[in-house]
């Protein structure tokens, strides 16, 4: 009796989410645009609101606007270089900074950027260079 019955779990190799048309790995893009930009806009936000860490708003734009073929490919020598070199300067830096920089500096360090000022136009350019990003993801997808 169960030998009639059909096997449906071997047509789950054809489903939508394996065919890559250029339709949707079009929207799989704004899908990803939009993610971006809502995550930089959360993150100015943050900002503007006194959250006690809006960066790690800013770090989930780094993995919306990547391609899953930019996540399988292993990194150059170079470019893992360049990322320890990063790191190592970031936390010399920001060490340094607590014993350098008194904590009257710092606070008004953090009253500027959490000013409108500097939030705003940051929110702008980050979604315009989101918006460049998106525009050259589009190009390479038509090409």
């Amino acid at each position: 009796m169960t030998k009639d019955l059909p096997n449906h779990t071997t047509n789950l190799r054809f489903s939508a989410w394996h065919v890559r048309s250029p339709c949707s790995m079009n929207n799989i893009l704004k899908f990803r645009f939009l993610a971006a930009a809502m995550s930089v806009s959360v993150g100015c936000y943050a900002m503007f609101a006194h959250w006690p860490d809006p960066g790690m708003f800013f770090c989930l734009v780094l993995f919306a606007t990547m391609s899953r073929s930019d996540y399988k490919r292993p990194m150059p020598r170079r470019e893992v270089l360049v990322f320890v070199v990063g790191v190592l300067v970031l936390g010399i830096v920001l060490g340094l900074s607590k014993w350098i920089f008194p904590n009257s500096w710092t606070a008004e360090l953090q009253k500027v950027t959490e000013h409108p000022a500097f939030v705003l136009p940051l929110w702008l350019v980050f979604l315009w260079i989101l918006h460049q990003v998106y525009r050259q993801q589009k190009q390479e997808l038509k090409a």
